[in-house]
């Protein structure tokens, strides 16, 4: 065949090839019907015609950030964890938090990403929060929240070899894109 003309059912104009194979960009979703009228050498004709569906793009998930102050609390004193470092794929906040603080209580959903909580016993508890973003897409970010025993006159911390260091890791951005360094 000598000549291809593409009609890409959109409303674009046609578009003559003179090869059996073409790309065309669609702006929106939809099923589209595509047809290419062919002429060969003896300027005879002939059409074929398939369904073309194109989808949307699905929103990436959001990133989930989760801190926590102090980081080595006592038992018996609030706790706040602060997950407003989480955002969609455009940058924007998430909708809603759910925070799992580890020790059994009931999870809490807030549409404020800071939260207080208070553990009655020292321990290292697994915390967990689901950030929800506009779109309904979830992700999680998770810590071991360490809660010490609670100070007294007579319960002084020291510099004990015995005890496990704290130690907290962030980084900046926190949603960066391909080659953009990160610190």
């Amino acid at each position: 065949c000598v000549k291809f003309v593409w009609v890409f059912g959109d409303g674009s104009p046609k578009e003559t090839t003179d090869e059996p194979t073409t790309t065309h960009p669609y702006k929106k979703a939809g099923v589209y019907p595509v047809t290419v009228t062919v002429t060969d050498k003896h300027d005879q004709n002939a059409t074929a015609s398939v369904n073309q569906r194109v989808r949307a793009p699905k929103p990436e998930d959001p990133y989930a950030s989760l801190q926590s102050t102090p980081s080595d609390p006592a038992a018996k004193k609030p706790v706040r964890f602060d997950a407003s470092r989480s955002v969609d794929e455009n940058g924007d906040p998430c909708k809603t938090f759910v925070f799992d603080f580890g020790d059994g209580s009931p999870p809490v959903t807030s549409t404020e990403p800071v939260v207080e909580h208070t553990y009655d016993e020292p321990g290292s508890y697994p915390v967990n929060v689901t950030v929800t973003d506009k779109s309904g897409n979830r992700a999680n970010a998770a810590l071991n929240q360490k809660v010490d025993e609670p100070m007294d006159a007579f319960n002084i911390p020291s510099d004990d070899p015995t005890k496990d260091p704290t130690v907290v890791l962030s980084s900046a951005p926190t949603n960066a894109k391909i080659d953009e360094p990160v610190t």
